[in-house]
């Protein structure tokens, strides 16, 4: 009797330093696929909204947008009885740093769109895995397989073809200059890089619950971004009207943006997430073309079919290193079984 009083004891104290997800009790074995769809729809429209805000600085939008997903952080964090603050220094010091970055990282992608279409910035924000793979094995000192090497060659003729850079395409019909598109494409690059650098990052605090995550985050870029505002003299105050509900709606979609991809990782395997993540190109280009009215160009749709190949081979690659079974079995289902040895 005692050990099975010891037994539930940890087995409840396990959950409390997972933190669980309300997704799990549900048995449906597709709720994991339905909520990285809901995550790439909220991502791509609040994308979209930063892109048709009038007359506000990025700066101006990410305080807010800290602001909104703190708030949203705070029921969850106070609900679940967890701590605000880390008790052990390392973490809290971490969390400053993956703030820093993480700040760094989504003001690179905000700004980007002042330069590219949607499309292209959501296929080269895709690279985040390619860089994941490099800065694990140069950080993690994670193994690396050849299909890595295909996968970052594929990326970066993909990141090639939709930068379009003069000395290779200087006679390109398009309405976007060379020097947009190279500017553009290195500012979503390199929020593939920070976002990376994030993902190793939090890989060191997993046990925190990651409402408190997101809070700190939140704060620190808020913080920041107000700090900056403040040296150059610029306003933090958005003009009233349109704006503010812009605004409030990036704030929204940005926190159900973290809440889906969060929850999604809990009930599903991440391989498979970032494979369904792919979708998010796709919705990328129906918005651009029906909502946002700008052209897609043949360079770009073909360096979006590179970098989808290039995150669905390390996605799969990931998918078999971790459950090989798991992987011969939806090969099986969908006719591929003769790929197998």
């Amino acid at each position: 009797m005692r050990n099975r009083n010891t037994e539930r004891g940890n087995t409840s104290f396990e959950v409390s330093k997972t933190f669980g997800s309300p997704f799990q009790k549900i048995k449906f074995p597709g709720i994991g696929i339905i909520l990285t769809v809901f995550q790439c729809i909220a991502q791509c429209i609040q994308l979209m909204l930063v892109k048709l805000t009038p007359g506000v600085s990025r700066q101006v939008i990410l305080i807010y947008r800290g602001i909104y997903m703190a708030a949203f952080c705070v029921p969850i964090i106070v609900h679940s009885r967890h701590s605000f603050f880390p008790k052990i220094l390392f973490q809290y010091l971490i969390i400053c740093i993956r703030g820093i970055t993480g700040t760094i990282g989504i003001l690179f992608l905000y700004n980007s769109l002042n330069f590219l279409p949607l499309s292209d910035v959501t296929v080269l924000i895709k690279t985040e895995i390619i860089f994941t793979v490099i800065l694990a094995f140069f950080i993690l000192r994670e193994t690396t397989h050849f299909i890595d090497v295909i996968a970052i060659l594929l990326a970066i003729v993909g990141i090639i073809l939709i930068s379009c850079p003069s000395f290779i395409f200087g006679g390109l019909d398009s309405k976007l200059d060379a020097q947009s598109r190279i500017v553009g494409s290195l500012l979503a690059v390199g929020y593939g890089f920070f976002s990376s650098l994030t993902t190793i990052i939090v890989r060191r605090i997993k046990s925190l619950n990651y409402a408190v995550v997101i809070f700190h985050y939140c704060v620190i870029q808020t913080l920041l971004l107000y700090t900056y505002q403040f040296i150059v003299n610029e306003t933090v105050f958005p003009e009233c009207g349109t704006v503010i509900w812009f605004i409030l709606g990036i704030g929204i979609l940005s926190f159900f943006t973290q809440y889906f991809y969060v929850n999604a990782l809990y009930v599903e395997k991440a391989s498979c997430v970032a494979l369904v993540g792919s979708l998010e190109i796709v919705f990328s280009f129906i918005f651009q073309i029906t909502i946002t009215g700008e052209d897609v160009t043949l360079s770009s749709v073909v360096g979006a079919v590179f970098i989808t190949l290039a995150v669905v081979m390390k996605a799969c690659l990931q998918w078999y290193s971790e459950s090989p079974e798991s992987f011969w079995k939806a090969l099986n289902k969908i006719g591929l079984r003769y790929f197998k040895r």
